[in-house]
This record gives C-alpha cells, structure tokens and sequence, in this order.
C-alpha cells in the first residue's frame, strides 16, 4: 500500500550531525585513551578533548536557533530532565564500585576468575532481581520512595562491606 512521504531531514541536520558526532567520538577517544596514556606525556589528548569542545558546542549553537531542530536542546535542558539527570549521576557515583571494585579488591588479593564465579553470580542475580521489582513496582507517583529505598539498600551495602580485610574471601560478601 502506498504511504505518506514526508522530507524531515534539512540542510542543517547534516552540519549537526558531523559536529557533533565527530565531538562526540573525540571526546569518546579522549576519555578512553586518557586511563591508559598519560595527559601531560600526549599532548594531542588535550588537543582532541578541545576541539570536542569546540564541536559539541558548534552542534549545540546550530541546534539551539532553529525552528524544526533536530535534537530539542531546550527539551534536554528542563528542569524535569535536569534532575533526573543529577539524579542518574548521583546514583551512577555512588554505585560506581560496585561492578569492579569487588572484583579488583579480590583480583589484588590474589584471586582468579574461577574464584570469583559464584560471586559474579550473586550480583548478576542482584541486578536481575533489582530490574524486575523496578519494572513491577514503577510508577510516577512513588518514584521518590523507590529511589530513597534504593539509595538505602546501597548505603547498607557499603556498611556490610566497610570492615573488608586481606581475609576476607568472595562467600563472606554475599
């Protein structure tokens, strides 16, 4: 059957799209190669991660003036969104151990991946269990509570966990 065709691409989209998906990778670049080379010992680390500026803010200017705009940079810069957005950092800082610092603690004590199976399963089947009673649970109007409860559970957590030592083996952590 036929359909309606409808041209939603301008001129202007093409010049955002190559400031800043090239922005956008240079600053991928620079954030990757960063942990591994040195900044003061790679000059073009810094030269990279300026001109990523300069390009995520050319998209941003170019987007921000027009009328049809192909991302919504005043939508992206709410107040609603801003807060998720901290909110989302926030957790993201306090759960940032989470994954790997276990891991590397016991990696420093000599421990193998094969050591380290069951463990890696108990936080697998965490996260799991985590989703699952988010997506059951959600709602708009309790969002708040579920974030405090989350928050909570984390902080609980890391007092469970504040008296690790050398002697401290993968079944004590779970």
């Amino acid at each position: 059957p036929p359909s309606d065709r409808i041209k939603v691409f301008e001129r202007l989209d093409f010049a955002t799209f190559a400031t800043g998906a090239t922005g956008a990778a240079g600053l991928a670049v620079v954030l990757s190669f960063g942990r591994v080379l040195w900044w003061t010992e790679t000059p073009w680390l810094g030269v990279v991660l300026a001109a990523s500026i300069v390009l995520l803010c050319a998209a941003g200017a170019i987007e921000h003036g027009r009328r049809n705009p192909m991302i919504n940079l005043r939508w992206l810069a709410s107040g609603d969104l801003a807060r998720l957005a901290v909110s989302i950092l926030l957790i993201r800082i306090c759960l940032s151990e989470q994954s790997v610092g276990a891991v590397a603690f016991f990696q420093q004590l000599g421990l193998t991946n094969d050591q380290l199976r069951t463990l890696s399963l108990v936080v697998l089947a965490g996260c799991l269990a985590g989703i699952a009673i988010s997506a059951l649970t959600l709602r708009p109007q309790n969002l708040a509570q579920q974030l405090i409860v989350a928050v909570a559970f984390v902080a609980i957590g890391a007092f469970m966990d504040a008296r690790a030592t050398s002697l401290t083996r993968p079944p004590q952590m779970y």
